[in-house]
């Protein structure tokens, strides 16, 4: 503790876990422990990939009670549940993917491929009914379903 005067306040002194330390398994390849640095900045990275900003505080306490293993899977395949859901309203909230473990889940595309068939028809659809009123025009047979007779 620090004195001042009559106040007392704590000392704040950066503890060993926040530098990562070399550590060497039973096979001597180094591997490094995870600290609480390189944790914050993968949730950093996790939080601005995913997107959805709701919860961060309680995102953050779950993370930090995530295993290693867990974090890198994460970080290895959030972006391919980001890009199978481009619109945010579709992913879930980032609290429910960390507690429910969604990172092993199956990543569906089947939505944003339905989406697209969707348009792409619609596109079709469109594109067909304009060849058939050009065709009528330039025939001659085209009749203006507006005009009054």
């Amino acid at each position: 503790l620090i004195k001042h005067g009559t106040k007392q306040r704590e000392s704040t002194v950066q503890s060993i876990d926040s530098i990562d330390i070399p550590i060497y398994n039973n096979t001597n390849i180094q591997v490094y422990k995870s600290t609480s640095i390189q944790r914050e900045n993968d949730f950093n990275l996790f939080w601005n990939c995913y997107d959805k900003k709701i919860d961060k505080s309680k995102c953050e306490k779950t993370w930090n009670k995530l295993s290693d293993n867990d974090i890198n899977n994460i970080l290895s395949t959030i972006e391919d549940y980001v890009d199978a859901n481009k619109d945010i309203k579709f992913r879930k909230n980032p609290l429910t993917y960390l507690n429910g473990k969604c990172w092993n889940d199956e990543i569906n595309y089947h939505q944003a491929q339905e989406e697209k068939g969707k348009h792409q028809k619609n596109f079709e659809n469109l594109y067909s009914l304009e060849q058939k009123l050009l065709k009528e025009i330039e025939d001659g047979t085209f009749t203006n379903p507006f005009s009054r007779k």
